[in-house]
């Protein structure tokens, strides 16, 4: 008598809905994504995000066709996935109740964190099972369900679905997202006025960040109390962001100037503190609390106008008029996520009502029938602006170049 065979338990991908199915082999690709990495030096980027996008499921790598050997294809990939999920009950609908609770998570480590429950923190763990995918499965602001384990410890079992996200390429391997934050209602850009100058093309390449995650952004110009009328010239270009319609907030974490206003402004939501090293997002955070007494290194005479890094990963505060602030590290440029270079035109708002030029991949620089270019010259968008948006547009020409050759694009 032959074997009997086993019947296999749990869901088949077959039986996916379009929406999960984009989830699985989403999880799919970052799980050979990240086997392949353990072994794999090269530079080439697999584009794993943009296939999935437009439901090509079954890409391959060249290596492995030529070969026959390799990470096996993608639908493998996706069984493995599907049945991490099952183990993780994320596919299933599980919903709020005696059982199961909704908190939202306020840190985000390799095993656990922290979490916010009905105004109170609570200790968490993550299930084995779900270890193999928590540095792309979980972020800070994110919504999930939990049980507890004990009375002041927890175990997280579902991430819930989320209505922002904000990422850019993890800066050492450029084809990997790093999530930054999620769910948040407000985006807060903070520069500070000087010691670090006022920077309005990483502010413009900001902005096309916030506009890729839906959410609403703040311009904040901190360091307010350092005006003088020798650097008030570096507030000339804020006027083109003011008639764009931009809420714009100047402040001073060191005297509270303007605090009471961006308070105002968030109360009751989930904000994001989004800028450069050295700019006072700490700082800022300290003024609206100062219970919490978030370590900052801002001595501006020793900085000598170089911002240094005190934060090292996100979190998120929980602070007066019921506001999640979330502070991340800053950051010394941003660049951007599945977006093609004629896409950057429309992080620009003022370009919006002068488009489609004469031909559809216009670049605005030199080009017969351009819309924008007459635009600048007559002063309906400036030119500040409009040199911004050209430093980026050729940025990512040079996405492969170092640090040090960035820099005459980036800064």
């Amino acid at each position: 008598m032959g074997k009997k065979s086993k019947k296999k338990k749990g869901r088949n991908v077959e039986d996916l809905n379009e929406r999960e199915r984009v989830e699985i082999y989403g999880r799919a690709a970052k799980l050979r994504k990240a086997a392949i990495n353990k072994k794999k030096t090269s530079s080439k980027r697999l584009d794993w995000k943009k296939n999935v996008r437009q439901g090509d499921y079954d890409q391959e790598f060249s290596e492995e066709k030529r070969t026959g050997k390799g990470p096996k294809s993608l639908d493998v990939w996706a069984e493995k996935a599907l049945s991490k999920a099952g183990e993780m009950k994320s596919l299933d609908n599980i919903t709020e109740g005696d059982e199961y609770h909704r908190g939202v998570l306020t840190t985000v480590s390799r095993q656990g964190g922290i979490l916010l429950h009905k105004g109170k923190i609570y200790d968490y763990m993550l299930k084995p099972e779900m270890l193999l995918m928590q540095k792309t499965e979980l972020a800070v602001g994110d919504d999930v369900l939990f049980s507890f384990d004990r009375e002041d410890h927890c175990l997280v079992e579902q991430r819930l679905d989320r209505k922002h996200i904000l990422s850019r390429p993890d800066p050492t391997r450029p084809g990997v997202e790093r999530v930054i934050a999620v769910n948040m209602d407000y985006i807060i850009i903070v520069t500070a006025l000087t010691s670090p100058d006022i920077n309005y093309n990483l502010l413009d390449r900001f902005l096309i960040g916030v506009e890729q995650s839906k959410a609403t952004p703040i311009i904040c110009i901190n360091k307010y109390d350092l005006l003088t009328p020798e650097n008030e010239h570096l507030l000339d270009d804020l006027k083109n962001y003011e008639k764009l319609g931009f809420e714009i907030i100047k402040c001073s974490a060191e005297t509270g100037e303007g605090v009471d206003k961006l308070l105002d402004t968030i109360s009751g939501s989930t904000c994001v503190f989004l800028g450069t090293s050295g700019v006072g997002k700490s700082s800022l955070i300290n003024s609206i609390d100062p219970e919490l007494n978030i370590k900052t290194s801002e001595n501006r005479e020793r900085a000598a106008g170089r911002g240094r890094h005190t934060t090292v990963m996100a979190q998120m505060h929980h602070v007066q008029r019921d506001i999640k602030l979330i502070d991340t590290p800053g950051v010394r440029e941003f660049n951007f996520l599945d977006i093609e270079k004629t896409e950057i035109q429309y992080g620009f708002k003022e370009f919006t009502e002068f488009l489609p030029c004469k031909f559809n991949d216009c670049s605005h620089e030199k080009e017969k029938g351009c819309n924008i270019l007459p635009a600048v010259e007559s002063g309906e968008i400036s030119q500040s602006r409009y040199d911004s948006y050209m430093k980026i547009y050729k940025t990512l020409d040079i996405k492969r170049l170092g640090p040090k050759q960035r820099d005459n694009l980036l800064f």
